[in-house]
């Protein structure tokens, strides 16, 4: 929304590194920057739990041990309640404009045994902004993957990936219907 708010998830996150130049080779060529985020992976053993309420936003986070050392899951989740906000101004052109957006993201990572792992993760997005019905747009991201990681050795492993990502744009204006 307008730049106010993250683009990730901050409480599901392990870390974030900004590559803006001298971009490792596992990225590939031809990038110009790169931001490399990693899900939290430490709710293997207790339950936990964090999340806020703001003035327009709000966030929720949980690591649930399913099966301790064996199946764990995170799960987290932020919204907006601007839409809200801006149905109550007195000004007629907020009061009828809708601004907001949602995303969830999830971590499942199942240890088979000490040399294998199965790690499904996925997202989910959608934002939406429009004014008095004049200028409209909206979009979502839908992102998954799975991975199975094995160890043949302490100095040895590989892995196994395949991922979906898909993302959707519509706009619209008084001059045009939905592109």
């Amino acid at each position: 929304i307008f730049g106010l708010l993250s683009v990730v998830n901050a409480d599901a996150l392990e870390s974030a590194v900004l590559y803006k130049g001298n971009i490792p080779a596992r990225f590939g060529e031809r990038v110009s920057s790169v931001m490399d985020l990693k899900i939290r992976q430490d709710n293997d053993e207790k339950f936990w739990g964090t999340g806020g309420i703001g003035l327009i936003d709000s966030r929720l986070t949980l690591g649930i041990p399913v099966i301790k050392k064996k199946l764990s899951v995170l799960i987290g989740g932020r919204t907006t309640y601007s839409d809200y906000l801006l149905h109550m101004m007195r000004d007629p052109y907020l009061k009828n404009s809708s601004a907001y957006f949602f995303d969830m993201n999830g971590l499942v990572i199942y240890t088979i045994n000490k040399a294998n792992q199965l790690t499904l993760s996925g997202y989910k997005s959608y934002d939406l902004f429009d004014y008095v019905n004049n200028l409209r747009y909206d979009y979502g991201n839908t992102l998954g993957s799975i991975k199975w990681s094995h160890n043949f050795s302490k100095s040895l492993h590989t892995y196994l990936q395949g991922s979906y990502s898909s993302y959707k744009i519509n706009t619209y204006n008084e001059t045009n219907a939905y592109e």
